[in-house]
Formats: structure tokens, sequence, C-alpha cells
């Protein structure tokens, strides 16, 4: 379904949603009747004022995506700010949920638009904090190929309990949707439309890496397919700001998914190391290179199967079986370096956006 035309039938297609569903997401918020013009504390309320139109979203990411350098401002974050109010939007139903919360459909009860809300509960304040740290981070990151968050508001609906709402941009579907859906038409993917995606999500991702931050769970489901063709990361519950002199060994616990976790952390995963050194960005190639073999073949068992395979000559051996009828042998050998086993050898986000460019026209 088109997004025009997801505007235009909403009332036909998802308002028979169930008043519970409602009930879920507001049943504790007897205080967020929040007085748009009231001043609201630090660290309680944060968000952009709501958007009247999709034109008036896009304008302003454009002008964002404009300034010099594509600079974030890290020194003012509190004066570019405006508050939200949680009752202005209405629940039409849950479209997803994943490790840390539920995702719902909202509609604007001013205006119609649609948008996502995605509702996390947790029991420490320490990891409240933490997961506004990461959550306020990603609002200031502004990228064509990034789900924008549009707002996070958060309160404290009893004694251990602590509710955070991140409201965002909604898409079409996410790539996940898309495989499964093409593996049931058999429709494979063109090495072109491949290239495109791989294209556009190295973007973004060469853009986290040049501001040091990490992603630190590419799959398919938090990647959302926008109008034409535009895919975008989602989900920065893991994202993680790196400091310069820490590029490596900052951070040694264990993140992401399973399926999708380069060959050191997987293999730590299963032995139980879970203080694993290991480059942030590297790593996520890796899982971005599981992502176009996945898509490629449009069947996930060779997630599994390639694990089976511990050398390079082996993972390249068995990557052009699979591939060797559909793509060519530049593209074929183009995932396999993205697959490179040894973290070490293998290209980052930044050496891979220029290799694109190379390649573009000769693949």
């Amino acid at each position: 379904m088109k997004f025009h035309d997801l505007n235009k039938n909403i009332k036909k297609k998802f308002l028979k949603y169930e008043n519970n569903e409602q009930d879920e997401i507001n049943d504790d918020e007897d205080d967020n009747n929040i007085n748009k013009n009231k001043i609201i504390k630090k660290n309680n309320l944060y968000s952009i004022s709501s958007f009247n139109s999709n034109k008036i979203f896009e304008e302003k990411s454009q002008k964002s995506l404009n300034s010099k350098n594509n600079s974030i401002n890290f020194e003012n974050y509190e004066e570019e700010i405006q508050p939200f109010n949680l009752d202005d939007y209405k629940i039409i139903t849950q479209i997803g949920q994943g490790n840390f919360g539920k995702i719902y459909l909202v509609q604007e009860k001013n205006t119609g638009n649609l948008f996502s809300i995605k509702k996390i509960l947790l029991s420490e304040e320490l990891d409240l904090e933490d997961i506004m740290k990461e959550y306020k981070l990603c609002y200031k990151l502004k990228h064509k190929n990034i789900v924008q968050i549009l707002g996070v508001y958060n309160n404290k609906l009893d004694l251990t309990t602590f509710g955070i709402y991140i409201l965002m941009e909604i898409g079409l579907t996410d790539w996940e949707k898309e495989i499964k859906n093409r593996c049931q038409k058999n429709k494979m993917y063109s090495q072109k439309e491949l290239m495109n995606i791989l294209i556009q999500l190295t973007n973004a991702l060469s853009f986290l890496q040049e501001k040091n931050v990490s992603h630190r769970d590419i799959k398919p489901q938090n990647v959302l397919i926008f109008k034409n063709n535009v895919y975008k990361l989602a989900d920065f519950g893991e994202a993680k700001k790196i400091s310069n002199n820490h590029l490596i060994s900052q951070l040694n616990t264990i993140r992401g998914t399973e399926l999708y976790m380069s060959p050191l952390l997987f293999n730590g995963m299963k032995t139980r190391q879970l203080d694993i050194k290991h480059n942030l960005f590297k790593s996520d190639v890796y899982s971005l290179g599981l992502c176009i073999l996945y898509a490629a073949n449009l069947n996930n068992n060779a997630l599994y199967e390639i694990r089976k395979y511990v050398d390079n000559i082996s993972v390249k051996n068995y990557v052009n079986e699979l591939l060797k009828n559909k793509y060519k042998k530049n593209f074929i050998e183009l995932v396999c370096e993205l697959l490179e086993i040894n973290e070490k050898d293998r290209i980052d986000f930044i050496d891979l956006k220029e290799k694109l460019k190379n390649l573009k026209n000769n693949i």
C-alpha cells in the first residue's frame, strides 16, 4: 500500500481497533495531560512540535540535511526542543514488538497524519537515563536514510516503573516483511535493487561512523521502507556513541541479534565470553553483509549455514555457489568482502561508501 493510500483509507482500514490497545498505552498516564504552553522541566519531556503535514517534515529534514557539513549541535540541545502532548495521538493498532517494547501506529488527532510510537517500560532509573541519552543522541542524527525521531517523552508510572514513548515517522513496511513477501511471490531482487539498498544504508552508517555512533543491531527488521524505495535505519535502542580514543575497546559487552552477529561476537556469545573487544563499526558491516545475503537469496537458511565456515576461502566458495546463477561476479565478491571473517581485514563503512561510489557504474 502506498503512503498516500494509507492516509486516504485510514478510517476504512485502521479505525476498527480495540479500546484496550488505547487503554494500554494510556493506562498510567493520569498526569500526562500537558498544556503545550506550559514550561516543561528539563529531562522530563523531549520533543519537537507535532508536524501539520508530511511536507513540513520533509522541508525541516531537508533544511537540516543542507546545513554545513551535516554538523550536529550538541551544545544547545535543550533550547532546540519543544514539547509534544501524548494525548494528541490516537492509537490505531500495534504494528511491532522489539526487544525493549511495543510499537504502535498512531494518528495525530488534529491533522489525521500517521506516525509511530514506541513504548518502553523500565524498572531501573539508571536504565531510563541510559536509554534517554541514546534516544536524545539519535534525535540529533539528521540523515535522509535514518528514521527521524520526532519526540521522546518519559514519566514515572509508579514507584518502580518508568515509561518512555518515542514518536517517529512511519514507513510503509520493514525490509524483513518485504523480503518475506518477495519470497512468497518468488520475486528475486535484481542486482541493481540490492546495490541501491546497500548504497542507501551504507550512506547512513558511514554518516553515523563519522559521528562515532554505532547502531549495533543491524537487521532487516530495523530497516523501514518509505515511498520511492527509500530505505531508512530504525530502532536505535542499542546505539552507542564512542569516544575517539576508545574506538575498539570502549564497549566490550555483546549487543545485537544473534542471527546477524559478526563471527567474533557470535563465537564470544556461544563460549560465554562477554567481554569481547571489537570494532563496533566493522561488526555492523558484517551484519549488513548478512542482510544483503539474506535478501539476495530470499531465504534466511543461508544465515545459519554460513556459520559452519570458519575461513574466508570456505565462506567465498559458499556465497559464490549460492549466488552465482543470480548475480555478477563482482557483486558476489563485494558481498564476500562484507563477510570477511577476520575483523582486522574487514572494511568499515567510510571506506565502503567510497568503494561503492567507484563500483556503482561497474556492477
